[in-house]
């Protein structure tokens, strides 16, 4: 309500009429003289001051969900990621980057017959090379190098072994093979009647997944070995996770300690020209699921 006009009292107790002033847009003049606010414009004031109310509540409560929902969003992401986490464990990984073989990881090895026969084994140029050759000779002669990792497998879990290969058979075979060790053996108990391919023969303990003769394809690009430790079964996989058709696979019931092995032969006989083998092993990484 305004303040009363002087003049419009004045008028009013002379009983000269009503104020004839104008009052502000929306107030009516009364009968003392007071300029007051018509009933229709308090209520249109009220409503949109109860609608600018209203929509500012709106608005802080939708502010509100929308950093609710963010929050959820960034806790819902962190745990995902913290499932992913929980759900894989890069056990080890070797990139061969230091040009030193290291022993905590590999146990590399090798054996020679004949004069000339010859092996070899190396970290070299950001690979794990393997060799095995053999010199023209009147006589049966060979070698062979392998690397088996000193994990073993054999603990129920779930494995992905991811590693790179490039290979050369073109003087023997190269072998990829999953192979149980007694604590107290050494390697190269796996080795023997090289000639005629007895160390390719599945047996009680061991399980063939690949062998590469002379006159397959090289074998090149990524793999990965993946292991269900539930039930007790490998499977090879080219490229580099656990999906699509599998290259070989490999029952693995019945081994205890077993390890994943890498290996090169060469051999020459008389009549037969100088042979070489070769094997370069590179980004293998041990994931446990």
């Amino acid at each position: 309500m305004t303040p009363r006009d002087p003049l419009c009292l004045l008028l009013l107790s002379l009983n000269l009429g009503a104020c004839q002033g104008d009052c502000p847009e929306g107030f009516l003049r009364d009968n003392d003289g007071n300029c007051i606010q018509s009933e229709s414009d308090a209520d249109t004031d009220a409503d949109a001051d109860s609608d600018t109310d209203a929509d500012t509540d709106a608005d802080s409560d939708a502010d509100a969900d929308s950093d609710a929902d963010s929050d959820a969003d960034a806790d819902a992401d962190s745990d995902a990621d913290a499932d992913s986490d929980a759900d894989t464990d890069i056990v080890w990984e070797d990139d061969f980057g230091d040009a030193s073989i290291d022993t905590a990881l590999w146990n590399v090895d090798g054996l020679t017959w004949g004069s000339t026969g010859d092996h070899d084994y190396e970290e070299a140029a950001g690979v794990l090379l393997l060799e095995a050759s053999a010199e023209t000779s009147g006589n049966t002669y060979g070698g062979a190098a392998w690397a088996s990792t000193q994990q073993s497998f054999d603990d129920g879990d779930d494995y992905q072994i991811g590693f790179e290969l490039d290979t050369d058979a073109s003087g023997d075979c190269i072998s990829i093979v999953i192979v149980e060790l007694a604590e107290d053996e050494e390697p190269n108990v796996e080795i023997g009647g090289l000639y005629d391919h007895d160390i390719y023969t599945e047996t009680d303990d061991r399980r063939q997944l690949v062998m590469q003769n002379p006159t397959d394809d090289p074998i090149r690009g990524d793999y990965t070995l993946c292991i269900d430790g539930a039930a007790e079964e490998a499977y090879l996989y080219e490229g580099g996770s656990c999906s699509g058709s599998s290259i070989a696979d490999a029952d693995i019931s019945g081994l205890a300690d077993w390890h994943l092995r890498f290996l090169v032969t060469s051999a020459t006989a008389s009549g037969y020209s100088a042979m070489s083998t070769a094997l370069e092993l590179d980004d293998v990484v041990v994931i446990r699921e």
